[in-house]
């Protein structure tokens, strides 16, 4: 057999791996022992649960995009590991529902809808997704 058809079967067998990986994952409240929230007001509820009072505070405070910038390599970076935005989870599948297909989308749509829900500001997640979906659209 020819090693480019060995190639072929092994990406074939690692595609179907990731698929079943994913199909497990989106139905699991936990991964590695981390609760995976359901939706962006369980996400809301955890991030509540999660964080220091103060730390909400300097949260609140800020423009909501200086907070995504800010937030994006630390909070942000935790919620893509923990709540297995790459290799899927219940939340990530919620988030791609929505038309949010990178993890880096997913951080930034969850941070600034963070600071609107701590700030009781109108989420408007159709146009904010729109958004994401023209930036994605001139990069391609």
């Amino acid at each position: 057999m020819c090693s480019a058809c060995l190639c072929g079967q092994n990406r074939a067998q690692l595609i179907k791996e990731a698929d079943s990986t994913y199909q497990s994952n989106i139905l699991k409240s936990r991964i590695n022992g981390v609760y995976i929230p359901k939706d962006l007001d369980d996400a809301f509820a955890e991030l509540d649960r999660l964080s220091p009072p103060e730390a909400l505070d300097k949260i609140r405070v800020e423009d909501e995009n200086y907070i995504a910038q800010k937030l994006h390599f630390g909070l942000g970076r935790w919620m893509a590991y923990n709540w297995n935005f790459d290799e899927g989870s219940r939340f990530s599948h919620y988030l791609k529902g929505l038309g949010l297909f990178y993890s880096s989308e997913m951080i930034d749509f969850v941070l600034i809808s963070y600071h609107r829900y701590l700030n009781k500001k109108p989420q408007d997640i159709e146009v904010r997704v729109k958004q994401y979906i023209e930036k994605r659209k001139k990069k391609s």
